[in-house]
């Protein structure tokens, strides 16, 4: 019995011409636009620095700049009576406050100052004590701190100087203060004073620790004024501790 084998035609599929894959058309890319950058919110004009912190009431803080701020005027005065002789006197200072439920100052007194002039630390402390505040919330005692800068006027302003070149003379002189002035042992004076080019003190003033020893700080200066300092090039302003 013969076999038959049946083998396919591949002729056809040898003569049909190879198909040409089709083109693929690439969408263009398109890239989004960075977002524009967000700007920054403006920053507020400069203010004194205010702390608000209540016991058992508290005062808002817009209330305190805004009763501060009509101020300003018996502020300039003490400033514009000082530089009448001493015009490049500047500095900070800042008070610390207790209000009673009726909003009227308890108390206040400096907690620091590089104004270095005491007839203007006392008139600014002068006008900030008189100061009637709003009513505290809950009608209860508040305490809070608030500060105020002396800007310099146009020109040179004295040369800042290292309170070591005032060792020698503490030395020399811390003594017989403590004698004339009847210091007590943990009282403290943080003096700022302005050096003519001689040596000679042209104005002083400080922050007593505790606040009660401020009955001596009269005192305390007069002694300090009296010193001769250190020769300097140049005008200049030093803050130093007396302890």
């Amino acid at each position: 019995m013969a076999l038959l084998v049946f083998l396919p035609d591949l002729s056809c599929a040898a003569d049909e011409p190879a198909r040409r894959p089709q083109r693929q058309i690439r969408k263009p890319t398109v890239i989004a636009a960075p977002p524009p950058p967000v700007q920054p919110p403006p920053l507020p004009p400069p203010r004194p620095t205010v702390t608000v912190k209540g016991l058992t009431g508290t005062l808002n803080k817009d209330d305190v700049h805004q009763t501060m701020d009509a101020k300003q005027s018996e502020f300039d005065a003490c400033i514009g009576q000082t530089r009448r002789g001493l015009r490049w006197i500047s500095g900070v200072i800042r008070f610390a406050f207790r209000v009673d439920a009726e909003g009227q100052v308890q108390e206040v007194h400096a907690t620091e100052s590089t104004i270095g002039h005491r007839n203007l630390e006392q008139c600014l402390t002068d006008a900030v004590a008189a100061t009637v505040f709003p009513k505290p919330a809950g009608l209860a005692t508040a305490r809070f701190t608030w500060g105020m800068t002396v800007e310099p006027v146009a020109g040179r302003p004295p040369d800042p100087l290292d309170a070591k070149i005032l060792e020698r003379v503490l030395r020399k002189r811390r003594p017989e203060l403590w004698r004339e002035c009847e210091i007590r042992r943990r009282e403290r004076f943080a003096v700022t004073a302005y050096i003519a080019r001689n040596g000679r003190v042209l104005s002083a003033g400080a922050v007593p620790m505790p606040p009660k020893a401020s009955e001596k700080l009269d005192c305390v200066l007069g002694e300090v004024v009296s010193w001769r300092m250190p020769k300097v090039e140049h005008q200049g302003k030093v803050s130093f501790l007396l302890r």
